[in-house]
């Protein structure tokens, strides 16, 4: 069977977001096809490991939750996939710093702390032996 570019991206979005976040992506594909394709090509290219891209993937997870708490964003996800990737707390917790010195108290109040308490979620459900990603 061909597959076509779209359903490359659909699939793409299913293991990178699995079923938590799907209906968005499927909707959004649905009516902007060409977006939603395009999206998922310069998310796919924007976290490509090495040798082909040059961050390793715990990097680029610290970096968006970053840029996450910057924009005062509260979110898990990002959190618990740097966990996935190989980050500590402590490394999760030095690079909310770094937001709370550059975007302000809030950013870490309101989404540092959300994806701080996700890498912690995800930390101990590892250490529990609870290994299904997401």
């Amino acid at each position: 069977a061909h597959r076509t570019p779209i359903l490359e991206a659909q699939e793409y979005a299913r293991r990178q977001f699995g079923s938590g976040s799907l209906p968005d992506h499927e909707r959004y594909g649905r009516y902007c096809p060409e977006v939603f394709q395009g999206f998922m090509t310069f998310r796919q290219g924007a976290f490509m490991e090495p040798p082909g891209g040059a961050l390793p993937s715990k990097y680029k997870e610290l970096v968006a939750t970053a840029v996450e708490a910057a924009m005062v964003v509260p979110s898990r996800g990002h959190g618990r996939t740097a966990i996935d990737e190989g980050a500590t707390l402590q490394e999760l917790a030095e690079t909310m710093s770094l937001c709370i010195i550059l975007a302000g108290m809030v950013s870490y109040r309101h989404s540092g702390g959300a994806a701080l308490q996700g890498a912690e979620e995800r930390a101990k459900e590892l250490a529990e032996g609870k290994a299904l990603r997401g």
